[in-house]
């Protein structure tokens, strides 16, 4: 019943509802962009910060020596692991496969459209290989390489993913970022471990990053060391896993210290706005509460009727966020404003409903408590 007579209210209403919902709505968003932007950078820093809280560097490699992270391993004084990308000469008639070593692939993957992230499948002879949509390939297709070997797609990604790629622009930051990068959407990018590429005996060439994991107790001279000997390799540039570290953490959270005071003072100007609005519905609809009770309803039954109203306009506002960010997202608007709708977005969104039904219920409970039923027809 309490469904029925919120539904009714609702609806002998609308005009009344409608700038609660507008409002609402733009709540909804303000705050998935909020969180957005604060969650998409522990998105990239998250995969790979256990790395960088290892002593050691993150080296950027252009090397034309067919070499394995093993092989560089054993160069190098107090060395406990390396782990590189690649570039692979596959005689294709595309652009060079992009290869990583498989840890690095377990640590962060893009969004998969169709298919899987395949990291190792040693059940398939063919390696397995993701690839950028949208350039005539889909799970399952087979790549036919020009020296006669086959690569089979295993799994789809958005071009526009960030992927495990050194930053060009680098050199205006030395934080998680460099470690980033968009794929060029002018060719189809080919994704792949370094188990998979094992099965053909594919030539990989250390292009791109490698982390560089030394021993806790190596000094600045085996650094050094360590580093003349990667250069002789290839290596055109090197940052300290420490500074990236806190420069990444700094860059997070000074994010998080600006926007949390923004975010505080919207949701506060939000909850005033909602309560003169509420107010003003209330006070339009308090004579068929009176009614309401008047007809046997008891006063929490009309408090739960505001609650369930609030509930429903929330659930209108929420699809009409939703169906404004996938326009949003669709037609490429505002592509500097990230807005994802994850845990965390969905978690703050949830606290707001019940912030508002407080405040309805508060509301409620005020106007109607100043007058007696008596009062509520004569002024109605």
């Amino acid at each position: 019943m309490i469904l029925k007579y919120a539904l009714r209210e609702l609806k002998k209403d609308i005009i009344g509802n409608l700038p609660v919902i507008v409002q609402m709505t733009a709540a909804l968003i303000m705050i998935a962009a909020s969180v957005s932007s604060v969650t998409s950078r522990f998105k990239y820093y998250q995969p790979y910060s256990e790395l960088m809280q290892r002593n050691g560097n993150i080296a950027v490699i252009t090397s034309a020596s067919d070499i394995s992270s093993e092989y560089m391993k054993n160069l190098l004084d107090d060395c406990e692991d390396i782990y590189m990308t690649y570039s692979m000469s596959a005689g294709t008639d595309i652009r060079s496969p992009i290869v990583y070593d498989d840890y690095l692939m377990t640590c962060y993957q893009p969004e998969i459209l169709s298919g899987s992230w395949v990291i190792s499948d040693p059940q398939k002879s063919i390696p397995q290989v993701m690839v950028s949509e949208g350039y005539g390939y889909s799970t399952g297709d087979i790549i036919s390489t020009n020296n006669g070997t086959e690569l089979e797609v295993a799994g789809t990604f958005n071009s526009t993913e960030k992927l495990l790629l050194f930053n060009n622009m680098a050199a205006n930051f030395s934080d998680y970022r460099l470690l980033f990068s968009e794929s060029d959407e002018s060719y189809m990018t080919v994704v792949l471990s370094r188990s998979e590429a094992n099965k053909i005996n594919a030539r990989c060439f250390p292009y791109g990053i490698a982390f560089i994991c030394l021993e806790e107790n190596a000094d600045d001279t085996v650094i050094g060391d360590d580093l003349r000997i990667l250069s002789a390799y290839g290596m055109v540039g090197s940052f300290k896993n420490d500074i990236v570290n806190a420069n990444s953490r700094s860059y997070i959270y000074d994010q998080l210290y600006t926007l949390l005071p923004v975010m505080v003072c919207i949701i506060m100007l939000l909850i005033i706005s909602i309560i003169c609005v509420s107010s003003i519905s209330i006070s339009k609809r308090l004579k068929y509460y009176a009614v309401y009770q008047i007809c046997g309803s008891s006063v929490k039954q009309c408090e739960c009727m505001v609650a369930v109203k609030s509930i429903m306009i929330y659930a209108i506002s929420a699809a009409l966020s939703i169906i404004l960010i996938a326009i949003k997202d669709r037609a490429g608007l505002f592509e500097n404003v990230i807005i994802e709708m994850g845990f965390l977005q969905i978690l703050f969104c949830i606290l707001f409903l019940i912030i508002d039904i407080i405040v309805s219920l508060a509301v409620f409970k005020i106007i109607e408590g100043k007058k007696s039923l008596n009062q509520i027809f004569r002024s109605n």
